[in-house]
């Protein structure tokens, strides 16, 4: 299974990890500020709903992937 974490859930974050969700395939985990219940995006062809993994905790992300240590190139 691939995991992928989406970092700030709004508008096109939050549609691209409900997108994502739907795949079974997917694991979606959610870095967000604040807790929040699931995703809920409308769109023309219909609501689509998701209840991705969240994190409010940076702790919690672990290490590795895009943009891992890239502050410290800044």
């Amino acid at each position: 299974m691939t995991t992928i974490a989406i970092i700030g859930p709004g508008a096109i974050g939050g549609t691209l990890a409900a997108r994502l969700a739907q795949d079974s395939a997917l694991s979606v985990t959610v870095c967000a500020r604040t807790a929040f219940d699931g995703l809920r995006v409308e769109t023309p062809a219909g609501v689509i709903t998701a209840q991705p993994d969240i994190i409010t905790d940076p702790a919690r992300a672990g290490g590795g992937g895009l943009g891992s240590g890239l502050h410290q190139d800044l």
